[in-house]
């Protein structure tokens, strides 16, 4: 260990005193061990090592990048793998478990090892959120944003390790280095395992490099005093430290302000971990008119507090599912009021012990909770919980935590087969009462609803969901009727403002809120300072609400459209060439570094459903998904791309990207499977068989991936539908012995299904029309 020299160390420490960036090389790592005991090796080593491990001798003269680069040309799969077990740590350094008391605003590294999870693992006061994997974190203040920028052995995709592979993702994420930057302009940096060779990275963050906007103090870790490369740093904007990685952690466990903790005597609900999520106290909430709450605005605590808001009968129901022991999961239909009843469920239900309120928490955040739960009973409410599926298995694990979540029945069906929790009662509030309706109808202020209660009409003959049955029996206008031309309104006065808005819309719609850093990358090229981003909210403020009127504690502000409504009748009603051009703006500007929870953002953001919105020619959406796959090339976005262009009718193109789909999954992803079965179908159904039965064998073919699918795969209803659909299209082509077949098999998948998801309507509906098909046929 070597005696620490550092360049204004009372500024630094001085710094400490808020939140600071770490930036770390591979020198940082030093000190972490692999499986084999061995310490990480960097640089030279490290090159050594793989030339050595892959009888290259021939590369030894050649620096580290171009020994990967060459290697990974024809070695890829175990040049990483090889990487995965080096860099995986095992054992560290006890100096470093000093990083989790440090007041910390982000994490970068260039690492691809897994130490900064491993020192974050039991930390008491905070998590690490990876924001490769799961975007910046949203309106948590126990969330230390992790960022590994060249990937992580803990995650499933490989590495961006060589230079062409970073040049080519810094060129396909343009606003990626803005990212880095703008954190780099907010709060002070120490960067800690760079060296001479390093000086790329390091001259891409230089402030002549990005117009000249400054950056906080920084400061850079040397190993040795040298005065060329002192002077070559310090032009670079850096404050130096001169020693090595053990005297830099040790000086700052020296130096680094204690943090204020909760004494042990107070209650736990006042760790940071659990406030936030505490239902309100009814005197601390805003206030505001419940007409608000009628004309399509989310429910409020106020609202809730004000008991104006009606009860319907499934209050009643959750409450006796969840007083009987059980974990217990809430399904609706969209705008079934499910929010509304989780609200007044929560606010209203006896328990002797902590209720909480969350929202697509990750599984670090509820890992976190629990453990300053500190064995005292919960009663957790998880709303949207399909979105981490993870989270709600590990609340139902623990013992002294009883979990209620609520989602959409569509959301659900997806991801049913992943709950392992079987102690579980599951409860559909779709479907009202003629007691609710008449209640609901008796809630609406009357200066605000029609002179008698009107029952929707609805298709199928389904019953009506709550929203549905308020804004049938209000005086204004329904909502998705008049959004048409607002919008077009609004975008001949401001195009600006209207793509602001179906932006905000857009990811609403994907589950995640809009950051002001988001929405500042979004706007950059049309705005000249941050001030106008608020201009806009302040000008769409029927339409867009900021984190400030959510009462959420954060630092950063948050943009979401008023209600699910609006941002649904938003996106329903806007014209195709205005929905593209704010995708394409969208994807074209905002990284994905920058996406708040981007883990839930993807698994709708790239749906062939806003594609087929937003790109009528398909190929105009054949080139969209050609740009999305350069930035991920994922075997979901390759099946998005498929479904695309088979709703397109461009089948040869759709085959052409599923399997490439199936290729990159191994075939082992069930809905990968059933989506190049059904393209395999409908691309034949309505083809002429000449004779040779080639339609027919391809069609039978189909037939039998699917049913593999549903036998082989948890996911049964997915397949059983797929299945029964093209049953009948069979029946209907064919109509002989091998149709009947498959209608007797759908018959009897649907009725098990049926059995198993009461909740599932298009289980019920497709079984009524397969029954009365097979009847006719026998």
């Amino acid at each position: 260990m070597s005696e620490l020299v550092i360049q204004n160390a009372n500024t630094l420490k001085e710094s400490l005193r808020s939140p600071i960036n770490l930036f770390l090389g591979a020198g940082f790592s030093v000190l972490a061990k692999n499986a084999s005991d061995k310490f990480l090796p960097t640089g030279n080593a490290l090159r050594d090592d793989l030339v050595e491990a892959f009888h290259r001798s021939d590369l030894k003269a050649l620096p580290l990048a171009k020994v990967c680069t060459i290697i990974e040309a024809t070695r890829t799969d175990l040049l990483e793998r090889y990487l995965r077990e080096v860099f995986s740590v095992v054992s560290f350094d006890p100096a470093y478990s000093i990083i989790t008391d440090l007041k910390l605003a982000a994490i970068f590294t260039t690492n691809i090892d897994n130490l900064i999870p491993l020192v974050f693992k039991d930390s008491d006061e905070c998590y690490l959120n990876d924001v490769v994997k799961t975007g910046p974190a949203f309106a948590n203040k126990t969330a230390v944003d992790y960022i590994p920028l060249h990937g992580s052995v803990i995650h499933p995709e490989g590495f961006t390790f060589n230079p062409v592979k970073i040049a080519s993702a810094f060129s396909s994420d343009r606003d990626r280095w803005h990212f880095l930057t703008q954190r780099l302009q907010k709060s002070p940096t120490i960067f800690c395992g760079y060296g001479l060779e390093d000086a790329g990275v390091l001259e891409a963050l230089n402030p002549v490099t990005i117009a000249g906007r400054e950056h906080q103090d920084k400061w850079l870790l040397v190993r040795e005093h040298d005065d060329a490369t002192e002077a070559y740093f310090s032009a670079l904007g850096f404050n130096l430290i001169i020693g090595d990685t053990l005297s830099l952690l040790n000086w700052l466990g020296d130096n680094a302000p204690e943090q204020k903790k909760e004494a042990t005597t107070a209650p736990i609900t006042r760790h940071s971990a659990l406030k936030d999520h505490l239902i309100p106290d009814p005197n601390s909430v805003p206030v505001r008119p419940i007409r608000d709450f009628y004309s399509g605005a989310p429910p409020t605590w106020d609202d809730i507090f004000s008991r104006r808001i009606f009860k319907t009968t499934h209050f009643r129901g959750v409450v006796e599912a969840i007083l009987g022991k059980s974990d217990v999961i809430v399904l609706g239909m969209f705008a079934s009021g499910k929010t509304t009843l989780m609200m007044q469920v929560a606010v209203a239900i006896p328990f002797d012990g902590i209720k909480l309120v969350c929202s697509s928490i990750t599984i670090e955040n509820a890992e976190l909770m629990v453990h300053a739960l500190a064995g005292n009973r919960a009663l957790i409410f998880l709303d949207d919980f399909a979105e981490s599926v993870e989270v709600f298995n590990f609340l139902g694990s623990q013992s002294n935590v009883q979990v209620v979540g609520f989602e959409r029945t569509y959301s659900f069906d997806i991801v049913s087969h992943l709950v392992s929790d079987t102690d579980l009662t599951i409860h559909d509030c779709t479907e009202l009462t003629g007691e609710d309706l008449q209640g609901l109808y008796n809630a609406i202020p009357k200066e605000l609803r029609k002179h008698r209660l009107v029952v929707p009409q609805t298709a199928y003959g389904t019953p009506p969901s709550l929203f549905e049955v308020v804004e049938t029996n209000m005086i204004a206008p329904k909502i998705m009727q008049r959004f048409g031309g607002v919008l077009r309104e609004l975008e001949k006065k401001s195009e600006l403002e209207h793509d602001f808005l179906a932006f905000c819309c857009y990811v609403h719609e994907c589950r995640t809120p809009v950051s002001f850093d988001m929405a500042l990358a979004f706007l950059k090229e049309e705005i000249g300072s941050y001030k106008e981003v608020y201009d806009l909210v302040e000008k769409l403020n029927s339409l867009v609400i900021s984190s400030f009127d959510l009462t959420v504690d954060t630092e950063e502000d948050y943009f979401i459209p008023r209600s699910s409504i609006i941002s649904n009748a938003v996106l329903h009603n806007i014209s195709a060439a205005s929905f593209r051009r704010v995708l394409e703006k969208f994807q074209d500007r905002v990284s994905r570094l920058r996406i708040v929870r981007f883990d839930i953002f993807r698994r709708r953001g790239f749906d062939e459903s806003f594609a087929t919105k937003a790109f009528p020619k398909w190929e105009d959406g054949l080139h969209y998904y050609e740009m999305l796959v350069s930035k991920d090339p994922s075997p979901f976005l390759y099946q998005q791309a498929a479904l695309y262009l088979a709703r397109k009718h461009q089948y040869r193109e759709a085959f052409r990207w599923i399997d490439q789909a199936i290729e990159m999954s191994g075939s082992k992803i069930p809905s990968i499977r059933n989506s190049h079965a059904v393209i395999l179908f409908h691309a034949n159904i309505g083809a002429v068989d000449t004779g040779s039965e080639i339609v027919s064998d391809t069609l039978k073919r189909s037939m039998d991936i699917l049913a593999d699918c549903y036998r082989y795969d948890k996911r049964k209803n997915y397949h059983a539908i797929r299945f029964g659909e093209q049953a009948l299209e069979y029946w209907q082509a064919y109509g002989d012995a091998t149709a009947k077949g498959y209608l007797s098999t759908s018959q009897k998948w649907l009725v098990e299904e049926k059995r198993k998801s009461p909740w599932n309507r298009r289980i019920g509906q497709l079984l009524k029309e397969v029954s009365e098909t097979f009847e006719k046929a026998s």
